[in-house]
């Protein structure tokens, strides 16, 4: 309740003064009340009783003048402050990929990544700055599963660093070869796939591998292939050796769409199954060169064995142009048709199915004058004039 101040109509005015001054020295000048929500001096009072003493401990007057602000572009720690509780707040996060956008690699300067922190990362978040060597330990090559590393990227790295996974061929881009270089070690060889060559080293292909252009394949002992050997371009086997198959009657050599032009060889074991050409020939000396198609007899000098024959001669053979097979091969001599299909020099026109006999000067004729059977005409040419024609042999 208010004070009731008591004063005393009978003292003098003086001594009121004294007294009122006295109050004024304890609650200070009653003129001076500037409170915000307050008019009087009891309503001022009671409202800092409110804001300075709360359950006798909380001052919420300095609770509402602590703060805290977060800068900088970092999302990882977070500092809060709740005024109402007056609590701070400390947020750790982790980080992640997506916190490390076009990182600088010049910025790891020191210590080393345990493989573990780098799960699956994207090459492609490093576009600038060339990681050291040193920050680069026994990386597992199944860490980088995405992105491509720019060849800027990948200085002279020592192969030695490689020592588990396989890189994927997609991961491996066109890398410069002066960015290989050579530490003194070697590659494991059970890292190699079998469709690689490593040289100098002993070791079964079991894949297929295709060699074209100039290479020459150089080989000292025996190679066996164990499937299909495809030789491209301008190949060469020059080999103290002998090539095998390693099994029996199974693989080819070229094939009907793509053949060797030729193969030369002293010996040959196998069976024949087909020629491009039509006639068995034989080599037999002759006293001059003779054109294709010379009707041939037993010479009667010591020339050569054989030379032209005529109406009075019995043929042996006709001068071959592509002999299907030739008998002694390595001697002297021209291949003589002895079977077969060959074209015959003819004089006189001359009927498909007609029977050619031995004429003059090594040429045939179908007039009959005694004369020994050459063959049986399988074109008809009109022409009276020397010619070539397509015969079956009845030597």
């Amino acid at each position: 309740m208010p004070r009731i101040v008591n004063v005393d109509l009978s003292s003098t005015v003086n001594g009121w003064r004294e007294k009122t001054n006295l109050l004024g020295t304890y609650i200070g000048d009653l003129d001076a009340l500037t409170t915000a929500d307050s008019s009087s001096i009891v309503s001022a009072i009671n409202s800092i009783e409110t804001k300075t003493n709360i359950g006798g401990s909380t001052l919420q007057l300095a609770k509402n003048q602590l703060s805290a602000t977060t800068s900088g572009g970092g999302t990882y720690c977070e500092l809060s402050y709740s005024a109402a509780t007056g609590v701070f707040t400390f947020v750790r996060r982790a980080l992640t990929q997506g916190d490390i956008p076009a990182l600088d690699a010049g910025k790891i300067t020191t210590g080393t990544f345990n493989p573990a922190l780098l799960p699956n990362f994207d090459a492609s978040n490093i576009t600038t700055g060339t990681i050291a060597i040193a920050r680069l330990p026994y990386l597992n090559a199944n860490q980088t599963t995405m992105g491509q590393f720019h060849e800027d990227r990948i200085p002279s790295l020592a192969t030695s660093k490689i020592t588990s996974g396989i890189f994927l061929i997609d991961r491996i881009p066109n890398i410069p070869s002066s960015m290989i270089t050579d530490d003194g070690t070697d590659i494991p060889a059970d890292v190699i796939p079998s469709v690689f060559e490593r040289s100098n080293v002993a070791a079964n292909v079991t894949a297929s591998r295709t060699m074209s252009n100039t290479n020459t394949f150089t080989n000292t002992g025996t190679v066996i292939f164990n499937g299909p050997v495809s030789l491209n371009d301008s190949m060469e086997i020059n080999a103290d050796m002998t090539i095998q198959s390693a099994n029996d009657n199974l693989y080819d050599i070229g094939s009907t769409g793509a053949k060797l032009k030729g193969v030369y060889a002293h010996t040959f074991y196998g069976l024949a199954t087909s020629a491009n050409f039509a006639d068995l020939a034989e080599k037999y000396t002759t006293d001059i060169e003779y054109p294709v198609g010379t009707v041939m007899k037993v010479s009667v000098t010591d020339e050569a064995e054989t030379d032209e024959c005529n109406v009075f001669g019995l043929p042996i053979g006709v001068i071959s142009l592509k002999p299907a097979f030739l008998m002694n091969a390595d001697t002297e001599g021209q291949a003589l048709a002895l079977k077969g299909r060959v074209p015959v020099r003819v004089v006189g026109a001359v009927s498909k199915g007609e029977t050619l006999y031995a004429h003059n000067n090594g040429c045939a004729s179908k007039e009959y004058d005694g004369a020994a059977i050459v063959g049986v005409a399988l074109e008809t040419n009109t022409s009276i004039e020397e010619k070539l024609v397509e015969c079956v042999l009845k030597l």
